[in-house]
């Protein structure tokens, strides 16, 4: 059994290991900080990256950094320009960990500056210690994200799966810790939970399928499809955008009548929230699939979308279903998060607000989890399968 799925449970062995290591390197407390110190931070950014706001462990500030980098890298090879598309692979990776170190650098600074009254020495030398001793542990989650990528299952998301769980105890505070602990409102949440999952498994799996023909394949041979998700996108629109609405308020807070608009507690900010979260959701649903080198591949090998022209038409019809999958597709994600936090402000109601920090939470985990499954399904049966009727082992 073992032997027959060897790659399975060595990648499995493999993913364990390095979970081992993140929830070490969790409950290591960076230096100068008081041990019972609060790391701070936003609690859903923080928890969607795979961070904690619990304590200001040395590799608290999770992947944010890495998962950035890597978006925006994306964006600009979209562009096409030439001194990218020049780059080497390995060129490419020195550029991404110089982005990703940047990036870890302003957010250890910021978060730094959240733990300013537990410090047991303010001093400048203890500050630098310490905005270094995070971003180095955030290029070391990077690493060990690579890591697991090319020997482990679940992708680069798995090591968002620890700082998830373990931030889901705080979900819930105050009255909103108060109301769910009513036997019916507890239930009434489990059954919400179970319907959002269903749902967001649902609309996860839900593909828009292109048919495609080999020109040299008779038609009644041929049943290949192009298969687009209507999530594509995933969990990542929530933490960009989080990340994007949580910029400003670093420099317009003496703005007057300004900084209501990037303030999570009035209602002009989270409509603001609500404006950035949709069009990230629908800008990273066509950068994630990247029309342009789907069409380039169907041209090298020989396919065609049927009853669309190759070349520009192909394109063009391609990036306008990923566009429209888009713009419908991220109405669910905008729609469960923004549509409690809206109401939780109108009528001054903290358990709807805290709904929606909880919906994100649960959205973000159904994906994880649907990752680690699919990559484990694949690993575990991709040397076993059924060729014209009979079983063939590889």
């Amino acid at each position: 059994m073992i032997k027959k799925h060897y790659e399975f449970f060595s990648r499995a062995r493999y993913s364990l290991v390095i979970l081992f290591i993140l929830l070490l390197g969790l409950n290591i407390n960076i230096p100068g900080v008081a041990d019972d110190a609060q790391s701070g931070g936003n609690h859903l950014l923080t928890a969607i990256t795979g961070g904690t706001t619990s304590r200001p462990g040395v590799l608290s500030l999770g992947i944010g950094a890495f998962m950035i980098a890597g978006v925006i890298f994306s964006v600009f090879e979209m562009t096409e320009l030439t001194f990218i598309t020049i780059m080497t692979e390995k060129q490419k990776g020195v550029v991404k960990n110089a982005l990703t170190l940047v990036i870890a650098l302003f957010q250890a600074n910021a978060r730094v500056g959240t733990l300013r009254e537990n410090m047991t020495h303010d001093e400048p030398l203890t500050i630098f210690l310490m905005v270094l001793t995070l971003a180095s542990g955030s290029m070391f989650l990077s690493w060990l994200a690579n890591l697991n990528l090319d020997n482990g299952l679940g992708g680069t998301t798995l090591l968002i799966l620890p700082g998830m769980l373990l931030t889901f105890p705080g979900m819930f505070q105050g009255k909103a810790a108060h109301f769910f602990a009513n036997p019916v409102h507890f239930a009434l949440l489990i059954l919400g939970t179970l319907v959002v999952v269903f749902v967001t498994v649902f609309l996860y799996e839900a593909e828009y399928r292109i048919r495609v023909q080999r020109i040299s394949l008779d038609a009644k041979f041929n049943n290949s499809y192009l298969p687009f998700r209507l999530l594509n996108a995933g969990s990542f629109p929530l933490m960009i955008a989080m990340t994007i609405f949580s910029i400003p308020q670093m420099f317009l807070s003496r703005w007057q009548g300004f900084e209501r608009f990037f303030d999570m507690k009035t209602l002009p900010g989270a409509l603001t929230y609500g404006f950035i979260l949709y069009a990230v959701s629908v800008l990273f649903s066509v950068v994630f699939v990247r029309p342009k080198n789907i069409t380039k591949g169907l041209k090298e090998s020989g396919d065609y979308v049927i009853n669309v022209a190759p070349g520009d038409e192909t394109h063009k019809h391609i990036e306008k279903i990923i566009t429209m999958l888009g713009i419908f597709g991220s109405l669910y994600l905008t729609s469960l998060v923004v549509v409690p936090l809206a109401l939780g402000i109108i009528l001054d109601n903290t358990v709807l607000t805290a709904l929606s920090t909880y919906l994100g939470y649960v959205f973000t985990m159904v994906l994880i989890i649907d990752r680690l499954v699919e990559d484990g399904r694949f690993i575990y049966y991709k040397k076993s399968y059924d060729l014209f009727g009979k079983k063939v082992r590889v």
